[in-house]
């Protein structure tokens, strides 16, 4: 553990180097909810993201931080030729960097670590789904805090990993063609296009091994001190070497939407929808259903040169996500 923290800390120490700025960006904007469900992580997720970009010729960074619960135990007792386990606790670190040629087109990229372990968590989550009489899914019956994640069905293995490990993502490429960026009243409206290349680990489960692509749009409508953000996405994945196991879905699709009351300059309070669908054509609802989440966040300048934005994110309409998630962003202009 203490290995996994030092690496994380040397990456963020490398990544985000504390630069001068001229002022903080905009406190506006959708949360930057990453879907860190162990089961999609291999594949292309793109945050949500306001129309507008960064200014002109201006670079903005960020470091998101996820870090969230998941468990998942199915001994094959739905489908008797299907064993899942998804056990585990997840960080994941992403630093990103966007620019802004133009006033209308900005291109960015972003390069996530990824670190599984068994965590210290569930017998939390234990104790708040017992006072609040909330479905367990059989945590009790399973040793706390231990790491596990299997697939395997028919006895044709998709992942089988036992042992704590931190590895890479995939490299994440986009740019954005901002048509309306809505100013501070009206409508925004953006076209956005992104691809991955498969820099990460595919034994580890973080890479597909495969390029992945997405084209979407962006919308915003702005009514201080409201405004509401919304965005979908068509995605092609590329199948990988173990897609054959559950069946897979090359064309998949994602959504947002958030609701933004900006109480004043510095502070902003957010509530947020996303969901995406699972590229497996298994019908085991942990794998054929949309991977949705709630949020509850809110994003507060500090000082000149800094956002920060803090959210909770728990499962909405499947379980094909964590249980419950933590994400923090803090993001610098230059």
């Amino acid at each position: 553990m203490s290995r996994f923290l030092s690496a994380a800390a040397v990456f963020v120490l490398c990544a985000l180097p504390v630069m001068a700025s001229p002022e903080a960006p905009a406190v506006t904007g959708p949360l930057r909810v990453d879907n860190a469900y162990l089961a999609i992580l291999p594949f292309l997720v793109v945050p949500a993201e306001a129309p507008a970009g960064p200014e002109p010729r201006q670079v903005a960074l960020s470091l998101a931080a996820t870090y969230g619960n998941g468990f998942h135990w199915d001994p094959e007792v739905l489908y008797p030729d299907l064993e899942v386990l998804i056990d585990a606790e997840l960080l994941k670190l992403t630093v990103s960097g966007a620019w802004a040629p133009t006033r209308c087109l900005s291109v960015a990229a972003g390069l996530s670590l990824i670190g599984e372990y068994g965590g210290f968590l569930d017998g939390v989550i234990e104790g708040i789904h017992g006072f609040f009489g909330l479905p367990n899914a059989d945590r009790e019956l399973y040793p706390a805090n231990s790491y596990g994640f299997r697939i395997v069905k028919g006895g044709d293995v998709l992942v089988d990993l036992g042992e704590p490990f931190l590895a890479f993502g995939d490299l994440v490429l986009s740019g954005k063609w901002t048509l309306l960026d809505g100013g501070a009243h009206g409508l925004g409206v953006a076209l956005q296009a992104a691809f991955s290349l498969p820099v990460g680990s595919v034994e580890r489960f973080t890479s597909s091994g495969r390029l992945n692509a997405s084209i979407g749009a962006l919308a915003s409508w702005r009514r201080p001190p409201f405004s509401v953000y919304g965005g979908a996405r068509y995605l092609f994945l590329g199948e990988p070497a173990w897609g054959p196991v559950l069946g897979f879905r090359h064309h998949n699709l994602s959504f947002f939407t958030c609701l933004e009351w900006a109480r004043s300059a510095d502070l902003a309070w957010l509530l947020q929808v996303d969901g995406a669908s699972l590229p497996y054509l298994h019908p085991h609802p942990w794998f054929d259903a949309l991977s949705g989440t709630v949020s509850l966040g809110a994003r507060v300048r500090v000082g000149r040169r800094f956002l920060l934005e803090m959210h909770l994110s728990e499962e909405l309409f499947s379980f094909a996500t964590l249980d419950i998630a933590v994400g923090c962003v803090l993001r610098v202009a230059l």
